[in-house]
C-alpha cells in the first residue's frame, strides 16, 4: 500500500520559496560586504541585521560563509594583529578588536607571536610628539606622560622611555 504524501499547499510553497529568496539575498549582501575587506562574523552579522533579515537566514548565511571560509575571526585577528602591530599598542588592538566582536583569548597569543615591540614603538611615538611640540619644562615632561598613558601605554614604560630620552 502506498502512503500518500501531503502536497504544500500554495500559502505554504509561497512562504518557503520567500525564505530561501531572503536566504538567497542575505547571501548575496554579505558576499558584496565581504569583497572590499575582511570583516568578522559579528560585523557581517550586524550589517545582515541591519537590512532587516530574519534571525534564521542570518544564522543559516553565517553558517555558509563559515562553511566555505569566506569568515574566519581567528585568521582576521591573526591579519588584524600582524597589519597594525607597528602602528598601534596592545591596547589599541584590543579595543579595536573587541568594537568588531572579537573578545577571545587568542588575541593575546597573535602579540605575542608577532614582531611586536611596545617600547620601539612608543619611543618612535614620542620622538613624532617631541617634534610637534615644546618639551622643556617638567609641566611639559608630565603632560606628555599622560598624553601616551591615555593613549594606552603603562605608566612605567612610558616613564622608562621619558627617561632614556632626557
Amino acid at each position: 500500500r502506498k502512503q500518500s504524501r501531503k502536497q504544500p499547499s500554495g500559502q505554504e510553497i509561497r512562504k518557503m520559496q520567500k525564505k530561501h529568496d531572503g536566504l538567497e539575498q542575505a547571501k548575496q549582501y554579505a558576499l558584496r560586504s565581504l569583497t572590499c575587506y575582511s570583516q568578522t562574523e559579528n560585523q557581517i552579522k550586524r550589517k545582515l541585521q541591519a537590512k532587516a533579515f530574519d534571525n534564521e537566514i542570518i544564522a543559516e548565511t553565517l553558517e555558509f560563509l563559515k562553511a566555505y571560509h569566506y569568515i574566519d575571526d581567528e585568521r582576521f585577528v591573526e591579519e588584524y594583529v600582524a597589519t597594525h602591530c607597528g602602528r598601534m599598542n596592545r591596547k589599541q588592538i584590543l579595543e579595536r578588536l573587541h568594537g568588531k566582536g572579537i573578545y577571545n583569548a587568542s588575541i593575546e597569543e597573535y602579540l605575542q607571536d608577532a614582531d611586536y615591540d611596545e617600547e620601539q614603538l612608543l619611543q618612535n611615538e614620542i620622538a613624532k610628539y617631541r617634534r610637534s611640540k615644546t618639551v622643556a619644562n617638567p609641566a611639559q615632561i608630565d603632560k606628555m606622560k599622560v598624553y601616551f598613558m591615555k593613549k594606552g601605554y603603562s605608566m612605567s614604560l612610558v616613564r622608562a622611555c621619558i627617561n632614556e630620552i632626557e
